[in-house]
């Protein structure tokens, strides 16, 4: 379906078990290098339209950063064309807010052009970056390893890719398992 001239996706929300520590994340979203949505999970949240409608706003904000990122003077190695800088982790975005909390969205962009939102509700615990970092490089090895998939031809969210993005969603919640 289409709304605004943006494709909505059918959002699939994990179960979570009894026991478990509550995740900060309530939403994962996986969105294409021409801004198509690819995945959209969501965890622990009602407002599921509300949260495709604040990542789908963070890409705008994530596209500035990029710009400004490139728009950074260029270094030249050797003789060598100038190489942009451009780190793959941009960090905290914005603040999104629902009818169940309020969360902050960080982003993260691929080489080949993907980008991947995650956001963590502003309720639960105080995440570092550090974490952050080593989640999203968790996150984009998960992608890679489903476009690699020569099975897959129509859409990256396989059943293993689903499991695999709600272990990973859980292991931020409870880093020492």
């Amino acid at each position: 379906a289409e709304y605004m001239g943006k494709t909505i996706i059918h959002m699939q929300r994990s179960p979570t078990r009894t026991g478990d520590l509550k995740s900060p994340i309530t939403c994962i979203a996986f969105i294409g290098k021409q801004n198509q949505p690819l995945s959209v999970r969501c965890y622990g949240t009602d407002d599921e339209l509300a949260m495709q409608f604040a990542m789908y706003s963070a890409v705008d904000i994530l596209e500035e950063k990029i710009a400004q990122q490139l728009s950074q003077p260029s270094v030249s190695v050797g003789g060598q064309p100038p190489i942009q800088p451009q780190e793959a982790y941009l960090g905290y975005l914005c603040p999104a807010v629902s009818m169940s909390n309020e969360q902050r969205i960080f982003g993260y962009v691929g080489p080949t052009g993907v980008k991947i939102l995650v956001a963590l509700s502003a309720e639960e615990r105080e995440v570092a970056d550090s974490e952050m970092r080593v989640f999203f490089k968790a996150l984009h090895k998960t992608y890679a390893d489903a476009l690699c998939n020569p099975f897959v031809t129509d859409t990256i969210e396989s059943k293993r890719f689903l499991v695999t993005i709600d272990r990973q969603q859980k292991l931020l919640a409870n880093p020492l398992q």
